[in-house]
């Protein structure tokens, strides 16, 4: 029986597109990659071009045997991996082992997994692009020669075979060390915050705040002297908690006014390190969690006797906030239909990216009618909660802006200025169904030279704050904005710091462990110019024209490694550190009472780190004992 064997990447996208074909196909999955540098030896030939030796994996070396077999019974071959550099790379490697089959082999596309898509796309199947498969195996390569060419300094100068160098890793475990050691640096400042709660003519009570951006206000001492200007002598800190402000009948005298119209337009829909930002602010999930829940939406789940299995967002590996005409049109004939003309808006796309990276669409759903509340008891909780909120986003950005208007007022007393603000919504817009998470106060209407009687008093001791460490999300959010990694790149890469036991989560904050400072000082004492931001943002960049066909392979291999080489030989005839003690002190930590150690960060500035971290956090450039 003649039949076309279609591969996908994954078995649970092979089932649901099977379901959608007759029997004159058979759908198999390659469970990824079936092809990749050898896993102990080097396996690029640098002398030849860099030409990689590419080998079936240990993995997936049955998956190939069956495939082959089926393949030589098959009247056509169609491949069909993820739509981007890997999925291509994963098909070029299909058709080269495929090759020798009689049958002819051909590529699809498939941007989300629906009955519809899978039908339109195989009526016109297409060629693999050559020059994306050029890029991944680029990236490839050039991750093999950093890995395998750095990694050994590592060994040899920190005395560990389990260490690892990497182009992007390397870059985020500095990201996290320096905000690591700033934190712990950091001196805190104190600071007062005075407000005073006050009633307008109207009765409406509202607070309003004193202006000091420049936090001037340092101790108790300079806020009483503040509430004396404005109360008079007979103010006392002791008498405070029996006072009442009323009776001061003082007031404040409003001297300026002013209503702005102002709109709110509804965010973009989600790119991948979005979604994983937002998944993680508001559904608590890891990276790695939100990309595994994503790809089985994407891949194919079931949803109901009406829609059966079938893919509910497209890919979700994306850098695009481009959507397409269709899904823009349906869309707003859904916002219409369910809450009205006035509510349908006006989405541009908003892409800054170099165009490969526009090649996929935004993350979204394949098809607004199919709403959560449809799936409510249908889909496990983590996928209908992912659902949900790509849903809302969504639909959210093809609908009108909240219109308001923004609120300022100043008011005077005793020389002091202070000030509040508000908005005053006029129209939810798309906050009907996605609302911000700050909610904003309305102001009662004031004109100047109206006054505001003082009910109130508000003194609060604050401390300035060091910035805060990296979540997962911020770090993707991070590296998307640096333009460091791609999508397909981002949770594996944190994922990676973890294994190599270089960071660790803690109440969601990323710290780096005592082995990732040292390496990080390591790599940044040495061959700093690697993991810089620009460096490794015009590598992507540079990978990006190698998709585009605008750079050859060779050629930026060649121009990285000639500089790399140079780096390298400088590092290699240093002396290794020899394995001695580590540099204890005769100081205790004042956290758990354990020894103190002595280190040295990239510019060689001393630092004093507990031997118990991470268990014990405390790091310090001050010697113990000294403020």
């Amino acid at each position: 029986m003649s039949f076309t064997l279609l591969i996908v990447e994954s078995p649970s996208k092979a089932r649901t597109i099977q379901k959608y074909l007759d029997g004159g196909y058979k759908v198999v999955a390659s469970f990824g990659h079936v092809m990749d540098l050898p896993e102990k030896e080097f396996g690029v030939d640098i002398e030849n071009d860099f030409t990689p030796d590419l080998v079936v994996t240990r993995r997936a070396s049955k998956t190939v045997k069956e495939i082959k077999s089926l393949a030589k019974s098959a009247d056509r071959i169609i491949l069909a991996a993820d739509p981007d550099r890997e999925g291509e790379a994963i098909c070029f490697h299909l058709s080269t082992l495929l090759s020798k089959n009689k049958s002819l082999i051909s590529r699809i596309e498939l941007h989300e997994i629906t009955k519809t898509a899978v039908i339109t796309a195989l009526k016109s199947p297409g060629k693999i692009q050559m020059d994306l498969v050029e890029s991944q195996i680029t990236r490839r390569v050039l991750d093999r020669i950093v890995g395998y060419r750095l990694s050994p300094v590592l060994w040899k100068h920190l005395h560990s075979t389990a260490l690892s160098a990497g182009r992007v890793q390397s870059v985020v475990l500095r990201w996290i060390c320096e905000r690591e050691l700033e934190i712990q640096n950091f001196k805190s400042e104190e600071y007062w915050r005075l407000s005073v709660n006050v009633e307008s003519p109207s009765k409406e009570k509202f607070s309003m705040q004193l202006y000091d951006p420049e936090k001037k206000i340092r101790n108790e001492k300079e806020a009483i002297e503040i509430w004396e200007k404005i109360f008079g002598k007979n103010f006392s800190k002791a008498l405070l908690p029996e006072m009442d402000i009323a009776k001061f009948k003082r007031e404040l005298e409003i001297t300026k006014s002013v209503l702005e119209a102002k709109k709110k337009f509804p965010p973009p829909p989600f790119i991948t390190a979005s979604l994983q930002k937002e998944a993680g602010g508001k559904l608590k999930f890891s990276t790695k969690k939100t990309m595994s829940v994503a790809q089985k939406l994407y891949e194919g789940v079931y949803t109901g006797k009406e829609h059966g299995t079938t893919g509910l967002i497209t890919y979700m590996r994306t850098d695009s906030t481009r959507l397409s005409e269709d899904f823009q049109r349906n869309a707003k004939t859904f916002i219409d239909k369910n809450f009205g003309s006035k509510y349908v808006g006006n989405y541009k796309s908003r892409n800054s990216k170099p165009e490969v990276q526009d090649a996929h669409e935004a993350i979204r759903p394949v098809d607004t009618s199919i709403t959560p509340e449809k799936l409510k008891g249908i889909l496990q909780s983590d996928e209908w909660n992912l659902y949900n909120l790509i849903w809302l986003r969504t639909v959210a950005s093809q609908m009108s802006p909240e219109e308001g208007l923004n609120q300022s007022l100043e008011g005077s007393i005793a020389g002091l200025k202070f000030t509040a603000g508000g908005r005053r919504v006029t129209f939810d817009g798309y906050t009907t169904i996605y609302p911000d998470w700050k909610k904003e106060k309305t102001l009662p209407e004031l004109k100047v030279g109206d006054k505001v009687k003082v009910q109130e008093i508000k003194s609060e001791q604050k401390h300035t704050e060091p910035p805060a460490r990296y979540t997962e999300a911020s770090i993707v959010e991070k590296m998307e904005k640096e333009g460091i990694g791609r999508p397909s790149t981002y949770s594996n890469t944190i994922e990676v710091l973890y294994k190599r036991n270089y960071s660790y989560q803690k109440l969601k904050s990323l710290f780096p462990t005592e082995l990732g400072l040292e390496v990080n000082a390591f790599l940044t004492a040495n061959i700093a110019y690697l993991f810089e931001n620009h460096f490794t943002r015009d590598v992507e960049e540079d990978l990006d024209k190698i998709a585009t066909g605008k750079l050859k392979r060779i050629e930026f291999l060649k121009t990285f490694y000639d500089k790399f080489q140079v780096e390298l030989k400088q590092i290699e005839s240093q002396k290794p550190v020899s394995k001695k003690k580590k540099a204890e002190t005769e100081n205790i930590c004042p956290l758990c009472q354990n020894k103190i150690l002595l280190r040295k960060n990239p510019k060689g500035k001393q630092y004093y780190i507990c031997s118990q971290f991470p268990d014990c956090e405390y790091m310090s450039y001050m010697p113990v004992g000294i403020v």
